[in-house]
């Protein structure tokens, strides 16, 4: 029995902000599932990173 996707994509989400980048990298030898999440949840984040950050700017262009 394993968990389902959405539960693990919730718990690496996590452990992206609570850990360094090179620790949650590592966590892909674990085995192949998580090798095949991991770098999903990797550039979510990043990509949302990156989005907010811009929000954040053009509304402080825009005031």
């Amino acid at each position: 029995m394993s968990l389902p996707n959405e539960l693990l994509i919730g718990i690496f989400t996590k452990l992206f902000y609570e850990s360094s980048i090179k620790q949650f990298l590592n966590l892909r030898i674990i085995c192949k599932r998580w090798n095949q999440i991991i770098p999903i949840v990797f550039i979510d984040e990043i990509k949302s990173f990156y989005e907010n950050k811009l929000k954040c700017r053009v509304y402080h262009i825009n005031i």
